[in-house]
């Protein structure tokens, strides 16, 4: 298994959101099982939060598309396929 962490910021949204809100994703990839599971952890919100989705591979001044979009919920699984598998480990 191959775990990642990432810090949640309005500040790393591209472009950049003027937002206080902070977060942070832990997201476990078994490449065995071909599943993504994450947890993601939130404070300052105006809201409840209404998505979770993995981005697509860009440059750091660049969007990408959602490539992973299973998780409705702040926690949960979701099946993975080679080629995402394959996304996501490459940076």
């Amino acid at each position: 298994m191959t775990k990642f962490t990432a810090e949640l910021t309005g500040a790393s949204q591209v472009p950049p959101a003027d937002s206080a809100a902070t977060g942070t994703v832990e997201v476990t990839l078994d490449t065995e099982a071909k599943t993504v599971a994450s947890v993601v952890t939130t404070e300052g919100l105006s809201g409840e939060p209404t998505a979770c989705h993995i981005h697509g591979p860009a440059a750091a001044t660049e969007s990408a598309g959602p490539v992973i979009d299973a998780m409705a919920t702040m926690e949960g699984s979701a099946p993975i396929t080679d080629e995402q598998i394959t996304v996501l480990t490459g940076g």
